[in-house]
């Protein structure tokens, strides 16, 4: 897959080497559905092989499957991070290891955003709270005028 931008780009060669080699012509979609099917299929029957009493389904293309779960790169990302350390990857070994060690517990983290919240809702209140003294005076003022009028 690391040969390929995407998924699709490989798909789309498999297309062309299965008309070139075998003359059989195919989409890189439809190279990309039936593989999908087959790889579908094959973890439903592991998944029902696996159920105690159930009878054994034949998986197709079992050697197959095995293999390409071997060299599939997409299991192992370059970069692997947690919540203490950042490791950049080369085929089987780590290249380099950034460690975070001022990385924020999750009780500080509940802690900063409960004060976050109780800020803002104070804020909101606070608009509230003004927005009804305006409305307050706002009504008083036309009183005044209809009891006094200029």
């Amino acid at each position: 897959m690391m040969r390929f931008g995407n998924k699709r780009a490989m798909f789309k060669q498999i297309a062309l080497d299965l008309d070139l080699e075998l003359q059989l012509t195919y989409t890189g979609d439809q190279c990309d559905a039936r593989f999908k099917t087959i790889k579908r299929r094959g973890t439903g029957a592991l998944k029902h092989n696996s159920t105690t009493g159930n009878s054994r389904k034949v998986i197709e293309f079992e050697e197959e499957l095995n293999q390409l779960r071997q060299i599939d790169d997409s299991f192992q990302p370059e970069v692997l991070m947690s919540a203490e350390r950042m490791e950049l990857q080369a085929k089987d070994k780590p290249i380099k290891t950034e460690s975070n060690k001022k990385r924020a517990r999750p009780s500080e983290i509940i802690l900063q955003m409960h004060e976050e919240r109780e800020t803002n809702k104070r804020m909101r209140y606070e608009e509230r709270e003004q927005k009804k003294k305006d409305r307050h005076e706002e009504k008083m003022q036309l009183l005044r005028q209809l009891i006094n009028p200029k």
